[in-house]
């Protein structure tokens, strides 16, 4: 049997590359949130079933249907609060609404998946994003009970570094000690999109320092942006680069061999 799943989460994993990974893909599935619930209860959930998995008939017809719904706004808002927010996701994204990004903003700060934050993003326009990108950026800073759970830091960065709205170096250093070794890599990758465009040169501090962070994928990862920087950039950090030709990681001394020379 077809296992539904929301449209626009994959979209949006496929579109961004910097953070996302295999944890970031498993995507709520929206048959699975509708088995408690009696499909007669609330008729938005029926017609939301039907976005994805279906012809592009039964996906207009059931749009069409949403929009008749009188009380689909507030069915929407306790969907978001509840277990159903994949399918109102889904149904808020599909029909545009951004005049919900009010009620977006308050169901990201339990986001734990990240799916919330790229709903923001799908709906965000250039009136919203920078008020989104200030969010985004206290958010990650947070800590205690309000700091931000791994899957809503990965999906942050990956918002951040599409609009290219930068962070300190310090904040991004702090990202690099993250609890979630995903974040760390997340971190490196967002310091990157910007070293790419010639954009933020002292992100090349960045780089320095995930050479000499854990995990040791972290370091490999590093030494690749490292070969991708140019001449001027990378000339900095020729002295941390050599230290690795003595790393104790074999992956790691492989891969200086590989990208930069001398032995294994």
């Amino acid at each position: 049997m077809l296992r539904r799943i929301s449209a626009f989460a994959i979209a949006l994993t496929l579109l961004l590359p910097l953070g996302t990974s295999a944890s970031r893909a498993r995507v709520p599935s929206a048959k699975t949130e509708a088995k408690a619930t009696n499909p007669e209860d609330k008729a938005w959930l029926k017609y939301a079933l039907r976005l994805t998995g279906e012809s592009d008939y039964v996906r207009t017809a059931s749009l069409r249907e949403l929009k008749k719904l009188k009380s689909l706004k507030s069915d929407l808002r306790e969907g978001l609060q509840g277990d159903h927010r994949a399918l109102a996701l889904d149904a808020i994204v599909a029909l545009q609404l951004k005049e919900m990004l009010p009620e977006l903003v308050q169901a990201s700060a339990s986001d734990r998946d990240g799916f919330v934050h790229l709903a923001l993003y799908t709906l965000s326009d250039a009136e919203s994003r920078p008020k989104l990108t200030t969010l985004f950026i206290d958010r990650l800073k947070a800590t205690g009970e309000k700091k931000m759970p791994a899957g809503a830091k990965l999906a942050a960065l990956d918002m951040l570094a599409l609009w290219q709205a930068p962070l300190s170096v310090q904040d991004l250093i702090w990202l690099l000690r993250d609890d979630s070794h995903e974040v760390r890599l997340a971190a490196l990758s967002f310091a990157r999109s910007f070293l790419m465009k010639g954009k933020q040169r002292d992100y090349q501090w960045i780089v320095e320092r995930a050479l000499q962070s854990n995990p040791y994928q972290l370091r490999v990862r590093a030494l690749y942006v490292a070969s991708e920087l140019p001449e001027n950039l990378r000339g900095s950090l020729e002295s941390r680069l050599r230290e690795m030709q003595n790393d104790s990681r074999p992956e790691v001394r492989e891969t200086y061999a590989k990208l930069f020379g001398g032995p294994k």
